[in-house]
């Protein structure tokens, strides 16, 4: 795994950060936000520099986690919408891979 995937370790267990999905935000921050000072988005882009596109619109990523532990790894998605969605990101390659799901709201694999 690359070392630009975000990482965390808490003891013996490790979170990873996986890519679920990518795209733009459905209007201008300016819009979603409009109290939002101009000293506020500075410091915004000063924390996140590529979160804003050409139209001034947050490049947003959604998130899935691997916990890798003691006991193997799990993977949690508690999802970005329905399976029609534009940034649907795909769990199938989990199933094929022997994982168990979980049916419950949040998606959970705990692959063995």
């Amino acid at each position: 795994m690359s070392a630009s995937v975000p990482r965390l370790r808490i003891g013996s267990t490790e979170i990873i950060a996986l890519t679920d999905g990518e795209g733009p935000f459905f209007s201008p921050r300016a819009e979603a936000f409009p109290e939002a000072t101009a000293a506020q988005w500075a410091e915004a882009d000063r924390y996140d520099p590529g979160a804003v596109d050409a139209e001034d619109r947050w490049r947003l990523q959604f998130r899935a986690y691997a916990i890798r532990g003691d006991e193997g790894l799990t993977v949690v998605d508690a999802g970005i919408g329905p399976a029609d969605s534009p940034a649907r990101g795909s769990s199938a390659g989990l199933t094929r891979a022997g994982a168990v799901h979980n049916p419950a709201p949040s998606a959970g694999f705990h692959l063995r």
